[in-house]
């Protein structure tokens, strides 16, 4: 009788959560937030929580909450943490991790394999490998979740409209001196777009182009543990430099990432940077394209931040901790990893996908592509309690040098003076 009247008393304090509730048949309901939506391997999500709700004897269901991207995202969970109302898991982009980590309260899948979970002490190690596991750690040190979505930076072309300027679609350019020469061909050749480099709410396409001058970090750690920014150099000067210009001459075009898109599956556009997770879309679409790896800058190695998120758990009571770890095992299955890459063009964060599984390696978009993950470094995720407001900074000093045509060096000074009092 106690032991009955414990679990109905720890299901009210579960249901007690906005983002909990009791289903027609009983079960708990219980949210996972994500971003992937129908074109973006949303379908693959969807059959992994629908075979664990089939499967599993928890008396649980798993139901998605769908965002548009992670802005949107970032936005409502702050508003439902505020509120207590969190849901039990979420997937956040790793240029979040630092900024949600150290101002709101998750709960690292260590603790929680510590406190109930000690017969998977060995599931991390040997489920990752340690450099990919790492993309998951905050500033603290603390595993904050675990890599879940993983892609590359690509560029890709539509082999026609190179066809038709007279490029050779089989010699792709290496450097962003030669990308720029191309879309300048392409213009005066064609007519139409020349390059597109994806310009999201976030910093994605905007990091590589500073830490492919030479730096190893958009910031240092001093001695008292305080943070300063330090990325104004000759190097970056000159990449944003040679940005504008190409804005300005009109061989790349600034326009939303919906636009881009667009472009690039109706024919009207020679080149486009964006993710690796586009390529099943872009496979889907008429035109025929190429691609190769992220450019690099001539005097300078090539430098990648692999895109996507991880999975995090807000849940605050022992049975939801426990839901969590358990979806979250079950998602990191092997197979599911698979579907969830072959749909979309991410690439597997996790040790146990063998190349059989992932089918998406013999894809002529990605194949050695792959590779490019040997250029990575981590995505900057900022430190302290502005975090989201450094990526604002950042976004507004891109617009402003590559749309507004601002003088470059005093943009760049002027965005690393905003940083750091906002590091303070």
């Amino acid at each position: 009788m106690k032991k009955l009247l414990s679990l109905v008393l720890a299901l009210l304090m579960v249901m007690s959560l906005l983002s909990i509730s009791a289903s027609a048949d009983d079960k708990v309901v219980i949210e996972f937030w994500h971003t992937h939506a129908e074109t973006f391997g949303g379908p693959a999500v969807q059959r992994a929580i629908e075979a664990f709700n089939a499967n599993n004897d928890l008396g649980v269901e798993i139901r998605s909450m769908v965002f548009t991207g992670y802005d949107e995202l970032n936005t409502n969970l702050q508003s439902a943490i505020a509120g207590n109302n969190a849901p039990v898991i979420s997937t956040c982009s790793y240029s979040n991790i630092n900024y949600m980590a150290q101002n709101f309260p998750y709960v690292s899948p260590v603790e929680i394999i510590e406190k109930y979970f000690p017969e998977d002490k060995d599931y991390l190690a040997n489920k990752y490998d340690p450099a990919i596991l790492n993309l998951g750690v905050s500033v603290d040190g603390k595993q904050f979740g675990l890599p879940y979505g993983l892609s590359v930076p690509l560029l890709y072309y539509n082999a026609d409209i190179l066809d038709a300027a007279g490029l050779d679609k089989t010699n792709l350019p290496e450097t962003w001196e030669e990308v720029g020469e191309w879309a300048k061909t392409i213009v005066e050749k064609t007519g139409l777009q020349g390059l597109y480099i994806q310009l999201p709410t976030d910093t994605y396409s905007i990091i590589p182009m500073y830490l492919g001058a030479g730096l190893d970090s958009m910031y240092k750690t001093n001695e008292d543990g305080s943070y300063t920014a330090d990325f104004v150099n000759e190097g970056t000067i000159y990449n944003w430099t040679k940005q504008q210009e190409w804005y300005k001459n009109g061989y790349a075009v600034y326009m939303t990432n919906t636009e881009g898109r667009a472009a690039m599956a109706a024919g009207l556009l020679g080149m486009y940077l964006t993710t690796s997770a586009r390529i099943q879309e872009l496979t889907d679409a008429e035109p025929n394209f190429v691609s190769s790896m992220h450019p690099y800058w001539e005097g300078h190695d090539r430098v990648v931040c692999l895109g996507g998120n991880v999975l995090v758990i807000w849940a605050q009571e022992e049975f939801t901790q426990k839901v969590a770890w358990t979806f979250i095992k079950w998602l990191l299955e092997a197979e599911n990893v698979a579907d969830f890459d072959n749909g979309t063009g991410y690439v597997p964060p996790t040790k146990d996908v063998t190349e059989e599984m992932y089918t998406m390696l013999s894809n002529p978009l990605l194949g050695d592509n792959i590779n490019e993950r040997a250029d990575a470094l981590p995505w900057t995720s900022w430190p302290g309690k502005n975090g989201v407001a450094i990526d604002r900074v950042l976004i507004t000093a891109r617009d402003a040098i590559i749309n507004d045509y601002v003088d470059v060096a005093t943009a760049l000074q002027s965005a690393q003076d905003e940083i750091n009092e906002l590091l303070k």
